[in-house]
């Protein structure tokens, strides 16, 4: 008797409806020249995943994350073909109506089926050893401040969820003012990344939405390893602490890279 109660759970478990990991409805297209293609976007809310004027290799990012759930930088997607950093598309996937609030990961899923399908793409995991940054709150306390709106960000409540970036080139190099509205740490912790010329692993602890100013300047040939001042300003790691009141620690450690197996140009639609 207890054999077929059990057998009879495991076949209701089987037939259970299980939410769909495609879109319902997706589109690629090519994306306008420049400038009317717009300034590069990929996001996603509950409902709509958008990428505007995007590479592939920026799809990826959002798509593929490694177990530590750390945004992926450019130079860690290895094997991609030069189009997939030179070619942009406008890409918009809606998964099936009355599914209900699709979450980042179900969204992320839904992505890597769209890319499997239409530039059929085949990638997998592998780990390397290299240097890396932890990023902690400052002796003296986090500086962040938390949003006064904590809603969920809507694709369609700009500039809420938005990281704005002013850059000023020079000789010498680029100031740079960033201005984040209502955004997440994961979100916060991927902006710091791609100017710390390491991995960047989230040790905060933070939680909530956050709103927040960076200024820095970032000499030609990259990053300064250490804080410090340089004669055009704060470098990246010395904003990050004085204005943020979070701190780059040095480590190293394994650091999983998405490795491209085959791609191609996709269909469009």
């Amino acid at each position: 008797m207890k054999a077929l109660v059990f057998a009879a759970i495991l076949l209701f478990i089987a037939v259970m409806p299980v939410r769909s990991q495609t879109f319902d409805v997706a589109s690629i297209k090519p994306s306008a020249p420049a400038p009317a293609g717009g300034p590069p976007r990929v996001a996603a809310d509950a409902a709509r995943f958008v990428a505007a004027n995007s590479t592939l290799k920026s799809i990826l990012q959002f798509a593929y994350r490694p177990a530590s759930s750390r945004t992926l930088r450019l130079n860690e997607v290895i094997g991609a073909p030069d189009w997939t950093d030179r070619d942009r598309f406008d890409i918009e996937g809606k998964p099936e109506s009355g599914a209900g609030a699709v979450s980042q990961e179900q969204m992320r899923m839904m992505v890597q089926s769209l890319l499997m399908d239409r530039f059929q793409l085949k990638a997998h995991w592998e780990t390397r050893d290299m240097p890396t940054y932890n990023l902690i709150v400052a002796r003296n306390g986090t500086r962040l401040k938390l949003s006064e709106d904590q809603s969920p960000v809507r694709l369609d409540a700009q500039p809420r969820g938005t990281v704005r970036t002013i850059a000023k080139p020079s000789p010498g190099g680029i100031a740079l003012m960033l201005t984040v509205n209502a955004v997440t740490t994961d979100m916060l912790v991927a902006t710091l990344q791609s100017f710390a010329g390491r991995p960047l692993f989230d040790k905060t602890g933070l939680q909530g939405l956050f709103d927040a100013q960076l200024e820095f300047f970032q000499e030609a040939g990259g990053p300064a390893p250490q804080p410090a001042l340089s004669d055009s300003g704060p470098t990246f790691a010395a904003a990050v602490e004085e204005q943020l009141g979070l701190k780059l620690e040095s480590s190293r450690g394994p650091v999983e890279v998405l490795v491209i197996d085959s791609v191609q140009r996709p269909t469009q639609n």
